[in-house]
């Protein structure tokens, strides 16, 4: 249904992170915390020669962050394109929600 992507054949590495959910409380947002969050885990990556961070982003708020920190677009799914195995949609009323799969080099 949706294609394959392979981190260690575009960038020509071994390992990567594969970071997941990034989410700050309703009351908390707006404070800078998910920069923050992001900015100290980048740092440790590179700190343990981590050489790419990739991870999926559904919300514009932490797309806006990944772009500041220079992650980079790989693929775009649709939530419309999701289907079960009798072609059934996944996600009803998702019809412009999409999710970014996206990656960073973090050393060369």
């Amino acid at each position: 249904m949706f294609k394959t992507v392979n981190i260690f054949d575009i960038y020509g590495v071994d390992q990567y992170a594969d970071l997941t959910v990034a989410s700050v409380d309703p009351q908390f947002r707006g404070l800078g915390l998910a920069t923050e969050m992001y900015k100290r885990t980048l740092e440790l990556l590179k700190s343990k020669r981590i050489p790419v961070a990739k991870s999926s982003f559904s919300s514009p708020y932490t797309r806006k962050i990944a772009q500041k920190f220079g992650f980079e677009q790989i693929r775009r799914d649709y939530f419309k394109d999701f289907r079960d195995e009798n072609g059934e949609k996944f996600f009803h009323n998702a019809d412009d929600q999409f999710s970014d799969l996206m990656a960073i080099r973090l050393i060369n």
